[in-house]
């Protein structure tokens, strides 16, 4: 039996606790905007994410083909590229969708330091399952002198089982 399929009803589970967990958060992100400014103005404020998010929509998806062609002209590895597109995309989605919480996050999304948190993220898992081919070759740091011994403490971390 494939592991993927008992796994289904645990994914969808997760699936519907995350929804009910973000629509409350939503709800009560509005009801706080709603004290603090208003109605009207937290209404016009939800807009006017939305909007945003549209249009950032639309740039990053031009901006990340763009990427990804310069990546594939210049034979650079793609996977930076992909990385950073699908993140400015799904920034840009959240902002887009009608909510405080959503906007917030796709705010925080598309701030540089957290694609390239986010990059060097995947690319780590990407490399220790074997997929690092995605991210170009790894680096590694090649010591010039005299070999040490592998039972040397300063090599330890260095060994591969």
């Amino acid at each position: 039996m494939h592991s993927g399929v008992s796994s289904r009803p645990a994914v969808l589970l997760t699936a519907a606790g995350t929804v009910v967990v973000v629509g409350f958060l939503e709800i009560s992100t509005f009801l706080a905007v709603v004290r603090m400014i208003g109605v009207t103005w937290a209404l016009l404020a939800l807009i006017a994410c939305s909007a945003a998010g549209l249009l950032l929509l639309v740039r990053e998806g031009v901006t990340g083909r763009r990427r990804l062609r310069t990546a594939g002209a210049q034979g650079r590895p793609p996977g930076p590229a992909v990385v950073t597109f699908v993140v400015g995309l799904s920034g840009a989605a959240l902002l887009a969708l009608p909510g405080f919480f959503t906007a917030a996050l796709g705010l925080v999304l598309l701030l540089p330091p957290a694609r390239a948190l986010i990059r060097r993220t995947v690319e780590r898992s990407s490399v220790e399952q074997g997929d690092g081919d995605l991210f170009g070759p790894r680096r590694v740091r090649v010591r010039v002198g005299k070999p040490r011994r592998p039972s040397d403490p300063a090599d330890r971390a260095l060994t591969v089982d």
